[in-house]
């Protein structure tokens, strides 16, 4: 299992670097303002899945690890899907009309069609990667994942290119869920049985189970959009362009956690598997994950402007854009909590626990809307940085005292402390290599602290082959 994992993780890798480089060419060509728009459409695009998605992607997940899905079930559930959205686009176009929501996007309403409606085809994808989840055939997401950002590349280079505005551009984003669809039909044809099942659900039984996930993921998408949607009414466009870039750099990486958790998810599941086993795993997925995001939160402010200058190649678009650079400084240090959530919010949903992780969430969604209401005004898109750190860090530690309320125990050393003091042992090298060259501190850091753990044996094979050996037990 851990080489499906690794293989879900290079392809997730591929996928947002790809993302990245097309959104920093989209940046260098087209500025901020446009930028900002773009980034505010993808956020009414990701709420309108969450919302529409209704938590039935999970929920099939978890009801794939243990029964077939059948052919009807399988369009019952994209039917579903595709009904709560077009409600869900009504919506929209009211709030559109009243300027209560994305009424800075008027001058490009077609660009905001296109990109909306390319959830259509991303719902039948979905589902898809939904099942082959619950088989745990995580190749199979790998390729569906590339298989996007593959035309999304193609297809939005050449629009840039040739044309050199927003609505091909969109364009291009609408035509690669076309594309990611169609392969997921394919990729999915031998998880379908012919005849229903004795485990065979129906709509309502959808809607009593999923309900409680499809809160829960309404929520998560309020916390981690909710920003990009305030910024440009209490700030600017451009300000949400700024915090955009910061953002996806950030998001960048979350690729690592995501390739764990669905990994674990399935694991978690499973009723027979008892619970200190489920926590072993999470804390050796947790310890490998934090033993990479901690240095990356120390190292980044060393290098931060830097890599502004080197994504944003024209001078003036540099200078435009060197503000993203105090907002990634923020961001790293959500970064860390970002990984462990990832995980801890799927081992509540295995074991049942959808109200606590919902109390949870909403718990965060409260904290950063406060903080964005209060900050942004006083500290633009900054704002937005310092409330998504602090919600973050809200919700890792809301779960973590939940589990302790249960009755579990659960030890935080070696997945929290022992990455956190590796790395701040790491940071005087960083710090002193980039008063010489910053270019040459990444990789000379980044070689130094894993010899540090490997001198140190902070980190060993033998934690990469338990984590894959407790993984496959299961």
């Amino acid at each position: 299992m851990i080489r499906q994992t690794f293989n879900l993780m290079l392809a997730q890798v591929v996928g947002r670097l790809t993302g990245f480089l097309i959104l920093l060419l989209m940046g260098n060509m087209l500025g901020s303002t446009r930028m900002g728009a773009y980034g505010t459409m993808l956020t009414m695009l990701m709420l309108a899945t969450i919302v529409s998605t209704f938590g039935i992607d999970l929920w099939l997940t978890r009801h794939v690890a243990n029964h077939p899905v059948c052919k009807k079930e399988f369009l019952q559930i994209n039917c579903l899907k595709w009904g709560i959205t077009l409600l869900t686009f009504v919506l929209y176009a009211f709030a559109f009309q009243a300027d209560w929501l994305g009424s800075e996007l008027k001058p490009f309403t077609a660009s905001l069609v296109l990109v909306l409606g390319a959830l259509f085809f991303d719902h039948v994808a979905l589902t898809v990667q939904s099942i082959l989840e619950g088989n745990r055939d995580l190749n199979a997401i790998a390729k569906l994942i590339l298989m996007r950002w593959f035309v999304f590349a193609l297809l939005g280079v050449a629009s840039l290119i040739y044309w050199n505005n927003l609505l091909a551009f969109c364009a291009s984003f609408m035509l690669a869920s076309l594309a990611r669809c169609v392969l997921g039909l394919y990729l999915v044809r031998p998880c379908l049985t012919s005849s229903e099942s004795e485990s065979a659900f129906v709509i309502t039984d959808i809607f009593r189970f999923a309900a409680p996930m499809a809160l829960l993921n309404t929520m998560v998408g309020l916390y981690f959009h909710i920003d990009m949607l305030m910024i440009p009414k209490l700030d600017s466009l451009e300000g949400a362009g700024f915090y955009k870039v910061a953002y996806t750099m950030v998001e960048a990486l979350l690729f690592i956690s995501g390739a764990f958790a669905s990994s674990l998810f399935p694991l978690f599941s499973k009723k027979e598997v008892s619970f200190q086993t489920k926590w072993e795993q999470f804390s050796k997925g947790s310890y490998l994950l934090l033993l990479i995001a901690f240095p990356i939160s120390f190292c980044t402010p060393l290098v931060s402007t830097w890599m502004i200058e080197l994504f944003f190649l024209k001078a003036e678009r540099a200078l435009e854009f060197l503000p993203a650079a105090s907002a990634l400084n923020l961001l790293v240090w959500a970064l860390p909590a970002m990984f462990i959530n990832a995980s801890l919010v799927r081992l509540f949903l295995g074991l049942h626990w959808q109200k606590a992780a919902l109390g949870g969430v909403s718990l965060t969604v409260l904290t950063n809307i406060i903080l964005n209401l209060n900050l942004i005004p006083k500290m633009g898109f900054l704002g937005a940085a310092v409330s998504t750190v602090v919600s973050e860090w809200v919700l890792c530690l809301f779960l973590m005292v939940f589990l302790l309320y249960r009755g579990k125990k659960i030890s935080v050393w070696t997945p929290f402390m022992k990455p956190l003091l590796a790395s701040l042992l790491c940071y005087p090298m960083a710090f002193f290599i980039a008063q010489w060259s910053v270019p040459l501190s990444i990789p000379i850091t980044a070689v130094g602290y894993a010899l540090f753990l490997r001198g140190t044996r902070l980190l060993t094979a033998a934690d990469w082959k338990q984590f894959g050996v407790l993984d496959t037990r299961h």
